[in-house]
């Protein structure tokens, strides 16, 4: 059938209004979505310049980032809030520029950049409103006390406080921390240029910058008054202002005549009865604990150990704060120096363990262990001077600490380890400082290290050249190190030197175990030498003790040497009085075997040989 006569198809309409319905949405959305593209970006909503709402939002962002700022600072975070008070979200214009400079000021004096601070500081005092010139006139004052310079604190405090016939009001905190500054400065001052250097066993100064950073903390409520307007829109309390106040007559007199006085000795005596007279009218302030520090440093110049132990001992149990640790330390130290050796183990244990990583640990560490081996826990001792050989302090102080942990070992009995001690740390102690001492406690240790029937000629002859560079009025010995010197002499057999060491010793009022146990060398060195009479006289002291062990040494000695005279009834007479006194008894059955024996009782010698004699 041809084409033309194939009939032709028809298309319903209901069709083509289904295709056209089908493709309509798709196209609808195309087109959106490239309008939606090239639309231009709908902003957010922000103050412009004329918002009324402008002031307060932003005063109310500054001084909330302000207010976490400040947190920072009164927990003593001062490097990472002076970043905060730096940077942009601090600074706000419409904030007092003094106030934050101020701050910044502080945070530089609490972290010891004094040049920085002193720079904003004498920028504030130059445009600055009264109540933030007396706060910078006082950060002055406290970086002069800081610098030792005296005479500079005087005279700022003087600048804040005003003329001599009239001491103009300020406000009431800040009156009293220029009293507490000017008193301290006072006293102080006297005999500051002949202060020795610091040593290993001196108390902190009260200076030292971690003594002083801690009054930075609370300087920010104290130092700067509130503002009227600062808080305006931020719905935060507003506090008031500290009320200005003139001082009492009292106070006033002795302020007076401090800046008038022209004599170190005159101004230091002074600055005495204000700071007591402060102590007594203002026992809460937050200065007093440094005060007392002031005082506890000033007694200890003057040689008033007592007093100086007994301030730094309030401060210490004021509270758990960072002068209180520092003063502790202090405490610890006096007591030591006093030969308090049992409480200044326990005062300075408590410093280590409350603040295990603060910078006076090793120095704590080493004195601690020096208590310790002057009262015979030679043990403990070890211990903690260890920690101080391997704390990565100074040089001077890791070389004392190995010398004192060797003396440790050995008065614990273990030269073995005494040696291999100091051996492994050899690369740590390569320090000028105590090699005279660390090679005798090294050659003492090997020496006893030795057994019978090693060759001793070649540390005999190191123990020889260390003793030659040991001076026994030395400080540093103390009790254990000069029994340890007349042992190294005993060794050498060098008697008479020994005895010497020994007397010496004993004229040094030494206290348990020390006293008893050189009594009991001296005694066998008198006897060695044919002194009969001085160890008769050592060895009666001993058994008048009654102490365990050395009272049944003593009489074991007094014994034998009866028994080397011919006595034997009373050789045997005083072994049997020894019996009950000790659990350890075969020395004494031996030696009354040895009378049984010289007199023909053989049978009562074999019984005490076998420890089976009767009382």
């Amino acid at each position: 059938m041809p084409d033309s006569d194939v009939p032709q198809r028809k298309f319903p309409l209901f069709v083509i209004a289904l295709a056209i319905s089908a493709t309509l949405p798709i196209g609808l959305g195309i087109g959106w979505t490239c309008r939606a593209k090239s639309a231009k970006p709908v902003t957010t909503f922000t103050h412009d310049d004329t918002s009324p709402n402008e002031e307060t939002d932003s005063l109310s962002w500054a001084w909330r980032n302000l207010r976490n700022t400040d947190d920072l600072f009164r927990a003593g975070d001062f490097g990472l809030a002076l970043q905060h008070y730096q940077s942009k979200e601090c600074a706000d214009p419409l904030r007092p520029s003094a106030e934050l400079r101020l701050k910044i000021a502080l945070c530089h004096e609490a972290l010891g950049q004094w040049d920085e601070a002193v720079s904003i500081l004498d920028s504030i005092l130059e445009d600055a409103e009264s109540e933030l010139r007396d706060a910078a006139l006082l950060a002055h004052s406290r970086i002069g006390l800081c610098r030792q310079d005296f005479e500079h604190t005087r005279a700022t405090l003087r600048r804040l406080l005003g003329p001599l016939d009239e001491l103009r009001p300020v406000a009431r905190t800040i009156a009293e921390d220029a009293c507490y500054l000017l008193a301290s400065a006072c006293l102080l001052e006297e005999d500051s240029a002949q202060e020795e250097p610091s040593h290993l066993n001196r108390p902190i100064s009260p200076l030292h910058r971690s003594a002083m950073q801690w009054i930075n903390t609370s300087l920010l409520d104290q130092s700067i008054p509130a503002q009227t307007n600062e808080l305006a829109g931020s719905g935060e309390p507003n506090p008031t202002q500290p009320d200005a106040a003139p001082f009492d007559d009292e106070t006033c007199t002795m302020a007076t005549r401090l800046f008038a006085a022209t004599s170190s000795a005159e101004r230091r005596q002074l600055g005495e009865q204000l700071a007591r007279q402060l102590l007594a009218n203002h026992s809460k302030a937050r200065w007093v604990g440094h005060l007392k520090m002031v005082l506890g440093e000033v007694a200890y110049r003057q040689g008033d150990l007592i007093q100086a132990k007994e301030l730094f001992g309030e401060v210490a149990d004021r509270s758990l704060s960072a002068l209180a640790a520092i003063a502790s330390y202090n405490q610890g130290v006096v007591q030591f120096q006093l030969r308090e050796y049992r409480p200044a183990s326990r005062t300075l244990g408590r410093f280590v363990d409350g603040a295990p990583g603060h910078e006076l640990c090793p120095l704590a560490l080493l004195l601690r262990g020096r208590s310790l081996l002057e009262f015979g826990d030679g043990e403990m001792a070890a211990f903690d001077l260890k920690r101080a050989v391997d704390s990565p302090g100074r040089d001077e102080l890791r070389a004392w600490a190995a010398v004192y942990m060797g003396l440790a070992h050995l008065q614990s009995g273990k030269p073995m380890l005494a040696a291999q001690s100091m051996f492994h740390r050899r690369d740590r102690l390569q320090s000028d400082v105590a090699r005279a001492e660390l090679a005798f406690v090294v050659s003492l240790a090997r020496l006893e290290s030795l057994k019978p029937s090693d060759s001793r000629d070649r540390e005999v002859i190191f123990m020889l050249r260390a003793l030659a560079s040991i001076n026994a009025d030395s400080e540093w010995l103390g009790a254990c190190g000069r029994q340890m010197l007349g042992r190294a002499y005993q060794h050498l057999g060098l008697i008479e030197q020994a005895m010497a060491v020994y007397e010496h010793a004993l004229r040094q009022d030494l206290q348990e175990p020390f006293a008893s146990d050189i009594k009991l060398a001296l005694a066998d060195s008198a006897l060695a030498t044919g002194n009969s009479a001085l160890a008769r006289h050592h060895l009666a002291d001993l058994q008048a003790s009654q102490r365990a062990p050395w009272a049944t040494q003593a009489g074991l000695r007094i014994a034998k040497w009866e028994l080397d005279q011919g006595d034997h009834e009373k050789c045997l007479t005083i072994c049997r009085e020894l019996l009950p006194t000790t659990s350890d008894r075969a020395p004494i059955f031996r030696l009354m075997g040895r009378a049984h024996e010289s007199t023909g009782h053989f049978d009562l010698a074999a019984e005490c040989y076998a420890g089976l004699a009767k009382h």
